[in-house]
């Protein structure tokens, strides 16, 4: 420990960086409220609270180095023992907080409401990335590695002439997020791949292009009225990136067959439910995704995708061998010639339309209806 408080001193302004030090302590012995007049007191701060505050201001300032520290201690401890990948989550969390000095709160939706809490909450937003391990007797666990706050686009307005903030939504956040992630691992040398777990409110489109350009294997919820289609046939033609037909959920959980068990550990217990997987094509990722339905003991179901970059090349169940950027190129190249093909089509119609209304009586394409008798229209 003294190791890891003495790379993080290394981060901050020399007259203030002992200050962390006791700070920290202050964290293990704190057993009142997590504040952080609670750690002055149990590390033994006396009269100068204020230059303590000001620590903490000036850790919230290199935030970045400091996660980039962490990280790497991270790394050299877990890294040596990991199966073969590296888990990471993602999910945003609102903490109560209210104040006349407090800034970048807002009005946010309470995630956990208790019996005398309301669906709402006032306080910060936070997405946050953390590294998920595995504890031998308390099971995953997650190790928040940095955070970034989100405000509301209505707020945003307060904060821009003191501190010129600029609105990003939770996905461009959560794209920064791993982007420093995978920036940092690569430069520390390790090569092991990176899954994701995310919930349903990440599946969108803005968020998992970036993300599965990083090479990231995205595991996350799917909607049960997603708009799923088949593979396309084999030899069709090379720009054809869904099949013809669409794919309930609804009906593939419904129906009895193709169903397989599998016995995992949820929540602390170890658990055995059905499953069924099979791939389909979404217009998420304009390509392949595989599909998970876990059937529950109550007869409810829940559906999953599996997203994977293109030059990882995994096969089989484990993941989808993905030609995402080439899927890319020809979505655009195909969309480009639809809307050209469109364009032409209605170059060639013009003339047409313009003697029909002229016909009509009617003046610079407009829809009123022809109030003159005399002209009656053949069809």
């Amino acid at each position: 420990m003294h190791d890891a408080v003495a790379k993080l001193q290394a981060c901050l302004d020399r007259r203030i960086a002992f200050r962390l030090a006791i700070i920290v302590a202050g964290m293990f012995l704190a057993d009142d409220r997590r504040t952080g007049s609670a750690w002055f007191v149990a590390g033994g701060v006396q009269d100068d609270w204020d230059r303590f505050y000001d620590c903490l201001i000036n850790v919230g300032r290199t935030s970045e180095k400091l996660a980039t520290v962490v990280l790497g201690l991270v790394v050299h401890q877990f890294v040596p023992d990991l199966p073969g990948r590296i888990t990471v989550g993602l999910d945003d969390s609102p903490t109560a907080r209210y104040g006349k000095h407090v800034e970048g709160a807002g009005v946010h939706h309470n995630p956990t409401p208790g019996p005398a809490d309301g669906e709402w909450l006032y306080g910060h937003n936070w997405v946050s990335l953390a590294w998920l391990a595995t504890h031998p007797a308390w099971g995953v666990i997650a190790l928040p590695l940095r955070s970034l706050m989100y405000v509301l686009e209505i707020d945003v307005s307060k904060l821009v002439e003191k501190y010129d903030w600029e609105f990003r939504t939770k996905h461009q956040l959560g794209v920064e997020l791993l982007t420093w992630f995978i920036t940092t691992l690569r430069k520390l040398g390790v090569k092991t791949s990176v899954w994701l777990v995310v919930d349903g409110a990440y599946a969108a489109r803005p968020f998992l292009l970036p993300i599965l350009e990083l090479g990231i294997v995205i595991v996350s919820r799917l909607r049960r009225d997603a708009c799923l289609f088949d593979l396309p046939a084999e030899g069709s033609h090379g720009n054809r990136i869904y099949g013809k037909h669409k794919i309930s959920l609804a009906k593939r959980a419904g129906h009895g067959h193709g169903w397989s068990t599998i016995t995992y550990t949820c929540r602390g217990v170890e658990v055995t439910r059905s499953y069924k997987t099979f791939l389909a094509t979404s217009r998420l990722i304009s390509g392949k995704i595989r599909v998970v339905i876990v059937r529950f003991e109550d007869g409810g179901w829940a559906p999953w995708k599996r997203c994977v970059c293109a030059n990882k090349g995994i096969q089989g169940q484990g993941g989808l061998p993905l030609q995402l950027h080439t899927l890319r190129q020809r979505d655009g190249q195909f969309q480009r010639r639809g809307r050209r093909r469109i364009c032409h089509r209605r170059a060639r119609r013009e003339p047409f339309r313009k003697r029909l209304n002229q016909d009509r009586g009617l003046e610079d394409g407009s829809r009123k209806a022809n109030t003159n008798p005399r002209v009656r229209l053949i069809r």
